[in-house]
């Protein structure tokens, strides 16, 4: 009996080491992979124009919507080199507008836009491989979004949020759309920062500006 639990404890401590070995290559590996971010100043070798191995793409799912409806945004960022590189997030686009007349209509944003760019929002990108993010924008402002959104949180509780309907989605920001017409808008991507990696030092990360196609939009009553 004494030699059978022997060699289960020696079975068992075999066990435990290989999967602490294996875990240990685990964290190596992924200790590998870690990315830095740095300003373009820094490192202007890492860097690449944006214009010249990417393609930025607006689209929507219908042309023509109503006052007071939420704007499908679908925005796609495609790598056109042969090579891969690091491509900001197309979670960070800013967007334009402007009527038929040339005249900026303004886009306000609910809350404030993050300031801080982190490595987390850079994605590694293949030869003719896109990557995408959508955005709802309300085509005019309505005071209702406001209020529900910046509602003092001291006075709402989870129950008044559900009975008062206070979890509505109002989109990301309201188009300051007062009459309809045909509005064009455009996506405008910029970036001044490179990823540093251990184990993709010859990758690339574009830096600088480009901008999408122009989109019509019709809004009508």
């Amino acid at each position: 009996m004494r030699r059978l639990t022997t060699i289960v404890l020696i079975a068992t401590a075999t066990i435990i080491t290989c999967l602490t070995v294996d875990a240990q290559v685990r964290d190596l590996q992924s200790a590998k992979e870690e990315l830095w971010i740095a300003p373009l100043s820094r490192h202007p070798g890492l860097g690449v124009d944006y214009s010249s191995i990417a393609r930025v793409k607006l689209a929507s799912r219908k042309e023509t919507y109503h006052l007071r409806e939420m704007i499908s945004l679908d925005v796609a960022i495609l790598n056109r080199s042969k090579a891969s590189v690091f491509l900001l997030s197309a979670l960070t686009p800013n967007f334009h507008l402007q009527d038929e007349n040339g005249k900026e209509v303004i886009i306000t944003p609910y809350g404030f836009p993050a300031r801080g760019i982190t490595a987390s929002l850079f994605t590694l990108v293949e030869p003719n491989e896109i990557i995408t993010e959508y955005f709802d924008l309300l085509a005019g402002c309505d005071q209702r979004a406001f209020d529900q959104l910046y509602s003092n949180p001291e006075t709402i509780d989870d129950l008044k949020a559900f009975n008062d309907n206070l979890f509505v989605n109002w989109g990301r920001a309201c188009l300051r759309i007062e009459h309809p017409g045909t509005y064009f808008i455009v996506a405008d991507i910029r970036n001044d920062y490179v990823i540093n990696s251990l184990s993709k030092k010859k990758v690339k990360t574009a830096v600088g500006r480009i901008k999408s196609n122009l989109l019509k939009i019709t809004v009508v009553e």
